[in-house]
């Protein structure tokens, strides 16, 4: 009876002084416990329920050698995706900042390859074993980025799968360790927080409304002038060509517009009401116009444009409008004009927006000797500048 209460007494002695040991180690690991610093977790989208690539970055304070490993544990049951059918090895890359050096994890699943870390992926956690003898360590005070998702730059490999996000709002706290497997005094450990919200998106609306400036002038020097806008070629005589220039006035022409399509301008006259043309009821005459070099003592009739230009895009003249150099006060090259049910482009933008397009237009005449006179010769000249939006 004696010895029973002796060993009886032996036992219960010794399972106390191992609970002792036990317990005085896991204290003295916990109270050596190292704090990961320079923490931050980067998250592509932070709406509830959307897949995210994430970016988890830490600084370790004594660093990681060969056999080490680091974990990131996530809140349970929150982020979905963990798993043979989500997030898998390739899915995760670990890079050192400081040193610009991807861990290579190609080996394959373990460490029995060339691998430096393997990457283990459980339920609501990721393991990075550094794997003994391939060169894996980082030293103390390296910045550390894991790159957890479907990543495509700074990576070994391109990930596939993202995790998706808790469905419910609220702080998420994720958890960081480095160190031995298994707890030890040179345990590291940290946490931080993410905020997952009900939205991580702002829609910007905004409304351009469209528009189009249009405007004529006339007037000898490049000048604003007021309605009722008039060219008065004065007396016209065989000997010599009247054209707008020095003394007789010019047209002027502004156009702008955001049209995605640009605008054109056309042009029309009344003529004679059958044909376009300088016309006299009372002599019944119409100096019919054409496509010509305008010739003193020879009938003819027409514009050209002398200049165009815009501030931004193009402005430009049309065919038969377009006689560049041989439209000046001295070179007499007109285009036909058109009745104004016929009206023909004379500027356009080249199917572009532009801004303070302006153009001078000249209007040119000559008669011939036997050209019957009258003081009523006139002709009306419709502009309609149109947009494409």
């Amino acid at each position: 009876m004696q010895n029973k209460i002796f060993q009886t007494i032996v036992k219960i002695t010794l399972v106390s002084f191992v609970f002792g040991i036990s317990f005085f180690w896991a204290q003295t690991s916990l109270a050596g416990m190292t704090p990961l610093s320079v923490m931050s977790a980067t998250f592509e989208r932070l709406k509830v329920n959307e897949f995210s690539n994430q970016t988890i970055q830490f600084t370790t304070t004594t660093g990681v050698i060969n056999g080490d490993m680091m974990e990131i544990d996530y809140p349970a049951g929150e982020f979905t995706g963990f798993g043979k059918v989500g997030l898998g090895e390739d899915d995760v890359e670990v890079k050192n900042i400081t040193t610009n050096h991807v861990y290579t994890d190609a080996g394959g699943p373990g460490c029995g390859g060339p691998e430096e870390i393997y990457v283990n992926v459980g339920a609501d956690v990721i393991r990075l074993f550094f794997c003994p003898g391939n060169g894996g360590s980082a030293a103390a005070g390296d910045q550390i980025r894991v790159y957890v998702g479907a990543f495509t730059t700074e990576t070994v490999e391109d990930g596939n799968f993202k995790l998706l996000n808790p469905v419910a709002a609220g702080s998420k706290k994720i958890s960081l360790y480095t160190g031995p497997f298994g707890i030890g005094l040179n345990y590291e450990r940290g946490a931080l927080e993410v905020s997952i919200v009900d939205d991580d998106q702002v829609l910007i609306t905004a409304t351009i409304d469209p528009t189009l400036v249009f405007d004529l002038d006339t007037a000898v020097a490049d000048a604003e002038s007021g309605a009722p806008y008039a060219v008065n070629l004065g007396t016209l005589t065989p000997g010599a060509v009247a054209s707008s220039g020095a003394v007789i006035k010019s047209i002027w022409v502004d156009l702008s517009t955001n049209a995605t399509g640009g605008a054109v301008v056309t042009v029309g006259d009344v003529g004679n009401g059958a044909a376009a043309g300088l016309y006299s009821a009372t002599v019944a005459k119409n100096i019919t116009s054409g496509t010509v070099t305008v010739t003193a003592g020879t009938e003819g009739y027409g514009v050209c444009v002398m200049t165009a230009t815009a501030g931004s895009g193009t402005f430009q003249a049309v065919a038969p409008y377009n006689t560049a150099a041989n439209c000046t006060t001295a070179n007499h090259d007109v285009g036909a004009l058109n009745l104004v049910a016929a009206a023909a482009n004379i500027l356009d933008s080249n199917s572009l927006p532009l801004t303070a397009g302006r153009a001078r237009i000249l209007v040119k005449a000559a008669i011939s000797s036997t050209t019957p006179a009258a003081a009523d010769y006139t002709d009306q000249y419709t502009f309609i500048a149109t947009g494409t939006f």
